[in-house]
């Protein structure tokens, strides 16, 4: 099922460690993701460099295209060119092979807790049925803004079947709606979906490269064009 409105950016994360060997190899690291052989990570996309105590940024300050390494986590966000699932999973797969690769070889990577794949829409405030705030609060309400977040969790076949195993998965829902009076469009809707795999026991070197993060993606993006899809289909008003 196709979504009226269009993906305006995602977040892509890996929670892991902590190891601190990657502050050790951050300069390497950083190297490898901009200079690498094929990588879109270049200094094309990301122009500008900020270095913390324990976490190096490469950013683009013509947006907000960012990608962050610590010593605990790996995150990636990012604006989407065609709006479309596609692209997703294409970036899935460069994000893998060439960010978090780096990572996972010079800093050791050997403790996995978390995947997460954020999809983010764009403001639809004008494609809306009628007001977030109408849907949910009802017709004669006087809010202007809300704010509603849900989680629902789902099954995983590691968590069902394999003992010992209690890998989980959460799609995290958002809803919000907010008036800025001194913007000619005075009232903004923005609508997220966010899907996280969680590990427990944590993965092991082994199953970090067998467990690919694009598989999340691809497991991320099929939830979003169908169960989140339906979900939303309500809300937004047919195209013309």
């Amino acid at each position: 099922m196709s979504i009226q409105v269009p993906i305006e950016s995602i977040a892509f994360g890996i929670r892991y460690g902590p190891h601190f060997r990657i502050k050790d190899s951050m300069g390497a690291i950083v190297d490898q993701i901009l200079r690498g052989n094929g990588s879109p990570f270049d200094p094309d996309m990301f122009p500008q460099s900020q270095q913390g105590v324990d976490t190096h940024t490469l950013l683009n300050e013509e947006n907000e295209d960012r990608l962050r390494i610590s010593s605990t986590d790996i995150l990636l966000v990012k604006e989407l060119k065609t709006g479309g699932t596609e692209e997703i999973e294409e970036l899935a797969t460069h994000f893998m092979s060439y960010a978090v690769e780096p990572v996972r070889a010079l800093g050791n990577v050997d403790i996995v807790h978390r995947y997460g794949c954020l999809i983010r829409l764009e403001e639809c405030f004008n494609q809306l049925q009628r007001p977030l705030t109408q849907n949910y609060l009802g017709e004669d309400t006087k809010a202007r803004d809300m704010q509603l977040r849900f989680t629902l969790p789902l099954p995983t076949y590691a968590g069902l079947w394999k003992p010992g195993v209690n890998d989980r998965v959460h799609v995290i829902y958002t809803v919000n709606q907010t008036y800025k009076p001194k913007k000619a469009d005075k009232v903004e809707a923005r609508i997220s979906m966010d899907y996280q795999n969680y590990f427990d026991p944590a993965l092991n070197a082994a199953d970090f490269k067998r467990k690919t993060f694009d598989s999340l993606v691809s497991a991320a993006t099929r939830y979003f064009n169908d169960t989140f899809a339906e979900w939303l289909k309500p809300l937004i008003r047919e195209a013309a």
